[in-house]
C-alpha cells in the first residue's frame, strides 16, 4: 500500500524550506503522474485524491499561490484518467489527456471546462503533440489529428482499409505524420521491423 502522496516544489539552489502545492492524500492514495509545464507556471498531476482509486487529473501553480482545481469533468465510476497518457502543450496552456478510451484537452489554469477532442474509441498508446501545440495526432482504428482547442472534428490521416502498426512520430516541424501499416508477404503476416512493413507520410493541415 501507497502511504499516501503530497508534491513539494523548492528551488534548485535547496536553500529554502520545501513549499508544499498540496495537502498530503490519505495512506492508500497515489500520485502516479507528474508534470512541469513547459513555461513552469503550472505542475499538472494525477490522483485519486477526491475518490478513493479513481485516478483524475488536477493542476496548481507551481508557485503554490493557489490551491489545486480539478481538469476533468465527472467521470463514471469505472473510468479512470489514463496515468501514462498526459502531455502539455509547448506554450502550458493546455493539457490533452485520456479517461475511458476517449482523448480530452483542458485549460491547465482550469478556466474552462474539460472539451472532448474524440468520443470514439481511442488506444491508449502515446498520442503527440504538433511542436506549434496546435494539434494532437492519436490513434484510433486509423491515425488522426485533431485541433486541441476542439475547434474543428477529428481528421483521419490513414486509409480506412489499411491495417495501422501500433507506432507513429510526427515530424519536428509539425507538418508531417509519418505511421506504418501491417502487411502480409508469401510467408504471412509481417513483423513491424519487416521492410514489408512500408511507413508512409502524410501532410498535416495547417491550423
Amino acid at each position: 500500500m501507497f502511504d499516501g502522496g503530497q508534491i513539494f516544489v523548492v528551488p534548485m539552489e535547496g536553500r529554502h524550506t520545501p513549499l508544499p502545492l498540496t495537502a498530503p492524500l490519505p495512506s492508500g492514495r497515489d500520485i502516479p503522474t507528474l508534470l512541469v509545464s513547459p513555461d513552469g507556471q503550472r505542475v499538472v498531476y494525477l490522483a485519486d485524491q477526491d475518490t478513493a482509486d479513481q485516478r483524475e487529473i488536477y493542476s496548481v501553480p507551481a508557485d503554490g499561490s493557489q490551491a489545486p482545481v480539478k481538469l476533468n469533468g465527472p467521470l463514471a465510476p469505472s473510468v479512470d484518467v489514463f496515468p501514462y497518457n498526459v502531455r502539455i502543450t509547448p506554450d502550458g496552456a493546455r493539457v490533452v489527456f485520456t479517461a475511458g478510451n476517449r482523448l480530452y484537452s483542458a485549460r491547465t489554469d482550469g478556466s474552462q471546462p474539460a472539451i472532448e477532442l474524440e468520443s470514439a474509441f481511442v488506444w491508449h498508446e502515446p498520442f503527440q503533440i504538433t511542436s506549434d501545440g496546435a494539434r494532437v495526432v492519436f490513434r484510433g482504428t486509423q491515425l488522426n489529428s485533431v485541433p486541441v482547442d476542439g475547434s474543428a472534428a477529428p481528421l483521419q490521416l490513414s486509409p480506412a482499409s489499411s491495417t495501422l502498426g501500433s507506432d507513429f512520430q510526427v515530424s519536428p516541424d509539425g507538418r508531417h505524420a509519418v505511421y506504418r501499416i501491417n502487411t502480409h508477404d508469401a510467408n504471412g503476416n509481417c513483423s513491424m521491423a519487416s521492410s514489408a512493413c512500408p511507413s508512409t507520410a502524410v501532410p498535416l493541415p495547417s491550423s
